[in-house]
């Protein structure tokens, strides 16, 4: 699930004529004047010299696919001769530090070789509730120029206590799609509430490529709808915390915790916190620990003076441990036919 706001605008209006107001990477204000201005005084300026030159994709880096096609389909008066380089000009490489120098001086003599990608992600099953984990693996910008490689997908999928329930691998040849249905692998525990537990998504290119695999998608998919978000690698930020709304008559939460070391951890969650307009509240405190590779699902429910106290009102979710973890926020609707699911 992308963020909402102006750092997808050019996926939307790609097909469309763009005014020159519009900023292609909202964090530095670069818009697309100043896109063709760069380009009309650097006719033979690289991606990587754009980059560095402005700071555009360096702060929140969701413009960067946005700014890349952008870069490449600009008309300049000396045109691109093959793909966007990932190397930069030689005047660009006088400002770069003794580290960065010494690296590029490595990678002249050392050969390529694919870095495996982990993702961790939870996993439902319950009431007509199907995941699905999809991965394409596509050339993108660079079709019949550079070719995304071959890759290995192995899927590992774990119940909450972090023992495997199945584990299956896939070859994904150049343009090839995989969609997996991983709640299929989960033992149901209930007929009327959720299952949980988590996939590990591992990606191996077969062979140094340019462009691979796209980041894998989760999708939930219920009676009355569906919802997707894209896979991450596991942090270990220490705290974390979510503004929602109460609105209990509307929507269940649900924060998700996925424990990805062999270890297991313990984790601290409180509600509700005070938010500036909402009445004052003492927060509640629930420790729990989470097995190794195992999932913890965490139901937000509020004691009906809350419900009465904070009606319609924001309040704020914090959690507190130590281990590499993905976290997530899942909003339902009462009878679990509707989800949503973000990173939080």
């Amino acid at each position: 699930m992308r963020k909402s706001g102006e750092n997808n605008l050019a996926q939307t209006n790609r097909d469309q004529k763009i005014a020159p107001s519009k900023y292609i990477c909202p964090c530095t204000e670069l818009d697309f004047q100043g896109l063709q201005d760069w380009l009309s005084r650097e006719p033979k300026l690289t991606f990587e010299d754009l980059l560095a030159k402005t700071g555009a994709g360096s702060v929140c880096t969701a413009c960067l696919l946005d700014l890349e096609y952008h870069f490449v389909s600009q008309p300049r008066q000396t045109p691109l001769t093959g793909p966007v380089t990932t190397e930069r000009s030689k005047p660009a490489a006088t400002n770069i530090g003794l580290k960065q120098r010494l690296y590029r001086m490595i990678d002249r003599f050392s050969p390529l070789t694919p870095v495996p990608l982990c993702n961790f992600m939870p996993v439902l099953r319950g009431p007509s509730i199907e995941q699905w984990v999809c991965v394409a693996n596509s050339s993108i910008l660079f079709e019949g120029e550079q070719c995304a490689p071959p890759m290995q997908v192995q899927l590992i999928v774990r119940n909450k206590h972090g023992h495997q329930t199945n584990t299956e691998t896939f070859t994904l040849e150049s343009e090839e799609n995989l969609r997996v249905n991983v709640s299929d692998f989960l033992p149901k525990e209930s007929d009327t509430e959720l299952t949980f537990g988590s996939v590990e998504i591992i990606r191996r290119a077969k062979i140094p490529g340019f462009r691979g695999t796209t980041r894998p998608q989760i999708e939930i998919t219920a009676a009355a709808g569906s919802c997707a978000v894209h896979s991450q690698a596991p942090g270990a930020a220490p705290n974390g915390a979510v503004t929602v709304l109460a609105r209990p008559d509307e929507e269940r939460l649900f924060l998700t915790f996925v424990n990805a070391e062999s270890q297991p951890f313990s984790i601290g969650v409180s509600f509700p916190h005070n938010c500036a307009n909402s009445p004052s509240t003492e927060p509640r405190n629930v420790s729990v620990t989470v097995p190794a590779y195992g999932t913890h699902l965490h139901e937000i429910i509020l004691s009906n003076a809350e419900r009465k106290r904070l009606a319609g009102k924001p309040y704020v979710v914090r959690w507190q441990g130590i281990g590499r973890r993905r976290s997530h926020l899942l909003c339902a609707t009462p009878n679990l036919d509707r989800f949503s699911i973000d990173h939080v």
